[in-house]
């Protein structure tokens, strides 16, 4: 490290800031190159708050690429670890070695329609559970609420004497809240927010917008810059930044079965099904929408095998499926 990289600032460090002196304290100390002067100042660091939160954030991000099966990936990481230390000299940021790790990693994690850029800011990879592509998870939290992610999604917990919060930074969740009248459960997206004491609902962010549906009790949504509005059982919305959209009926034909990973349809357009299936799936999904709008579906799907899917929906409909790589497949009319 430089002298300036050694002197802990006075001044309290930005999120942003304590992320990034956490990657370059845990590139140098994976180096193998630390001297005593960088132990001493990195255990000050650390002692300051969050930063010891943070940095175990990353040795479970660097744990995780134990897992990494491809042998190229794998000496593409030795490699770089090599090269940490004298990058950090020539000035290059010390963020660059992490970034190329999860170029090297989202080729295998990212969904058909992920994209680097919003893997990379959506915070998942420092996040405190998190799921991959196809993978379903129940968390039971300390309050003894069930936490279920979704496919390729992820969440902070963030609970105290007052409130309980949950940050979906990612994907979608369900919960089942244990009742607890001093201390409402809050899940907090990019758009606003959803409010309950004791309840059953789920919430999910994409493409900028926030959808809540409820399916016991009530629950209170409101956008950031936007008056609230409650919803019963067997309601939904959406949130985007200015407004909390018009209450809806839940859709009773298109299920989401949470505890056998099941997606039951009943005379759903074949697109919406599709959609659905297609955010198990890891890799690059055509589909001819054109073509295929006419159509509709009855069924039960289970999540754990989308190929499989898409054969029974070849088998009871006029479709044609092309896999032609495991990362590209193509929908099609007959």
């Amino acid at each position: 490290m430089s002298r300036s990289e050694n002197t802990i600032e006075k001044k309290p460090a930005s999120a942003d800031e304590r992320i990034q002196q956490a990657a370059q304290w845990h590139l140098l100390m994976k180096s193998g190159e630390a001297n005593a002067g960088h132990k001493k100042n990195f255990n000050d660091w650390y002692a300051l708050a969050d930063n010891a939160t943070i940095y175990r954030r990353f040795e479970t991000l660097w744990s995780s690429f134990d897992e990494v099966d491809s042998p190229s990936a794998r000496h593409a990481l030795q490699q770089a670890i090599k090269k940490a230390p004298s990058s950090r000299r020539t000035g290059l940021p010390a963020t660059a070695l992490a970034l190329m790790i999860v170029s090297i990693s989202c080729l295998q994690i990212i969904p058909n329609d992920g994209v680097l850029s919003s893997y990379l800011l959506s915070g998942r990879l420092l996040s405190d559970h998190r799921t991959a592509v196809g993978e379903q998870r129940v968390i039971v939290l300390s309050d003894n609420s069930r936490l279920h992610l979704n496919t390729f999604s992820a969440v902070n917990i963030d609970y105290n004497d007052q409130q309980r919060r949950i940050h979906l930074l990612q994907g979608e969740i369900q919960l089942d809240v244990a009742k607890d009248t001093n201390r409402p459960l809050i899940v907090i997206s990019k758009q606003g927010t959803a409010r309950a004491l004791g309840t059953q609902f789920s919430v999910r962010e994409k493409e900028g917008v926030t959808d809540v549906t409820v399916t016991e009790s009530t629950v209170e949504v409101c956008a950031h810059a936007a008056a609230c509005q409650a919803l019963k059982a067997g309601e939904k919305t959406w949130i985007n930044d200015n407004q909390v959209g018009p209450t809806q009926k839940n859709n009773d034909g298109l299920f989401l079965d949470w505890s056998s990973h099941q997606l039951i349809v009943d005379d759903q357009p074949l697109l919406d099904v599709l959609d659905q299936l297609s955010r198990y799936h890891l890799g690059y999904i055509h589909i001819d929408r054109k073509a295929l709008s006419q159509y509709r579906v009855s069924g039960a799907f289970t999540l754990n095998d989308i190929p499989q899917c898409w054969q029974i929906l070849a088998m009871s409909l006029p479709i044609k499926i092309t896999r032609y790589t495991p990362l590209f497949t193509k929908i099609s009319s007959q």
